[in-house]
């Protein structure tokens, strides 16, 4: 499991209001103490995120104290303007449709895609 895919699968956990025992998920992202350590300091330090751990309970919850009321927190996603999409489009019919007269074109060319 990437660190992208872990980091949404502990925000999902953290949303559901409950937390996140500590034990539990080391054993369900099958990672290492540190590991699960450093993506909530990753969570909390880069995405603003108000996580804390309770020892007490071994257990990391969202920070009611430091979130601010009616706040939600969100991992950031992938987003792409009109523009992006559009030339993401084009680019993938160019490579898409070879022709003999396209640069990317292997037709023609002797010994390859013959």
């Amino acid at each position: 499991m990437s660190r992208q895919e872990r980091l949404h699968k502990l925000g999902q956990w953290l949303r559901g209001g409950h937390g996140v025992v500590h034990a539990q998920a080391l054993r369900d992202l099958e990672v290492s103490s540190s590991t699960l350590h450093r993506d909530f300091a990753y969570m909390r330090d880069r995405l603003g995120m108000p996580v804390r751990w309770l020892p007490a309970e071994r257990v990391w919850r969202m920070d009611s104290s430091e979130a601010m009321a009616g706040e939600q927190y969100e991992l950031p996603g992938l987003w792409f303007s009109a523009e992006e999409i559009h030339f993401s489009g084009l680019g993938h019919g160019l490579v898409a449709t070879p022709s003999p007269a396209h640069p990317l074109s292997s037709q023609g060319q002797p010994g390859v895609g013959s």
